[in-house]
Order: structure tokens, then sequence, then C-alpha cells
């Protein structure tokens, strides 16, 4: 933490989200540092920095990072703005998320899922935060397969549904799984992992004043929730 700090941010992952707790930190520290490392060609400082962090294997762990000044775009109505200002926002956002599409991974993650740490520091992909909430997968037919279990297991939970077993539809997607979702696949384009910010809205963004212009106010992110690598075709 430089030296001189007198504000951060402390985030405490909320127990009730439906997400993979063990992995959520990890996941969301890891993200940062790629979309810093993504965005580090841009004037401003829009990933802020991250002082230390905690992982455990329930929602008990928590993220020290640093303090954006700014004003919470969801918290403000973008229509009342002016036309300027309208289209400067929109445009900062539309190139921050082009940016992050063409964002060339590194070496090190390889395959499809979330994010994580190797024992070296390197980032390297890791199970997924959110749903499927397992990986992580070597090719995306393993992506899909994994997606397509974890949703016939929240079936199997679910009193209403009961698994899909009534009238035999059960049987049917079991016999679908077995003998044609392979093929259906094997139709779909090839695709190349890519970094998605899967939470790219305006309750993640800042509307901040600019440092060098006091009439000047410019895009600040506050977050990278969910950020995985994901297909791209």
């Amino acid at each position: 933490m430089p030296a001189g700090t007198t504000r951060v941010i402390i985030r405490i992952p909320n127990p009730d989200a439906s997400v993979n707790h063990s992995v959520r930190i990890k996941n969301e520290v890891a993200a940062m540092v790629l979309a810093r490392d993504a965005l580090a060609s841009h004037a401003s400082h829009l990933i802020p920095d991250v002082y230390d962090w905690h992982l455990a294997t329930d929602s008990s762990g928590w993220i020290i990072q640093e303090y954006m000044p700014g004003v919470c775009s969801g918290r403000t109505k973008l229509r009342n703005e002016s036309k300027e200002h309208q289209h400067k926002m929109l445009s900062q956002m539309a190139d921050v998320f082009k940016t992050l599409q063409a964002y060339q991974l590194p070496a090190s993650v390889q395959g499809f899922g979330g994010l994580n740490f190797d024992d070296n520091g390197n980032v390297v992909v890791g199970p997924m935060a959110v749903e499927p909430y397992n990986g992580p997968f070597a090719s995306m037919n393993d992506f899909y397969h994994g997606m397509l279990a974890a949703q016939l297991a929240d079936c199997d939970r679910s009193l209403i549904s009961d698994g899909w077993r009534r009238d035999g539809l059960r049987e049917r997607i079991d016999k679908f799984v077995s003998t044609g979702f392979e093929k259906l696949l094997s139709k779909a384009p090839v695709s190349r992992p890519v970094f998605i910010m899967a939470d790219f809205r305006k309750f993640t963004l800042l509307d901040s004043p600019s440092p060098t212009t006091t009439n000047s106010r410019n895009l600040q992110i506050q977050a990278t929730s969910s950020s995985t690598p994901k297909p791209s075709r």
C-alpha cells in the first residue's frame, strides 16, 4: 500500500450470492491483473490496485483495493446528462469493452474456465466462480459438457422440476447427451479463449472527474467481477 494512503475499499463477498465461494476471490484478483494489463495503454488509470486479499473456502474472503474517486454510474441517470457527456461516456465504455475483447491472453492462460494463480504467481485458467462452477476445461466441447452437467445437477436438486423425470423426459435428455450432443457440438465453429468482463454495466463503473480538468469526467472501473476466459467465435 502506498505511503500516505488514507482511503481504501474493502470488498467482502455476499454469502448468499450464487457463486463458487472457494475460488471467487482468487478469480477476481487474477481478473484484475489481466484487466490492468489489457488497459495499460490507456491514459487513465482504470483498474484499482489490489493491496491485499484473502481466500477462504466459504464466503469469508476479502479484497483490500485502491479507492477510486467518482460516482457509481448506476446511481446517475445518463439521459439527464448533456449530449456531449453521454457521447463521451458511451464512447469510453465501448473503447474499454473492445480493448478487453481484443486482449491477447498471456501464454500461461490455456483453455477455458475461470482464473487462478500457479505456484509462481502466473495467471492461469482455473475453476469458474460462476455457473457451471466447475472447470477448467481443455476445449469448448468440454466447457459445454460441463455447463450441461451443472444444469442437470441443478434440476436434480429442484423440487419443482425433479430432474425432469416425469413422462420420460429425463431419459430422452440423457439419450441426447450420450448420442447427440457431441455430434451437435462438432458443427460449432472453432473458438478461442478471450477475456470477458461479464459484469460490464453501470453499477461496476464510476463517473470520475478528470485529474487534470475539473469540468471533464472520465470512466473508471471499480471491479472486474466474474471475468473469465470464455469462447470467442
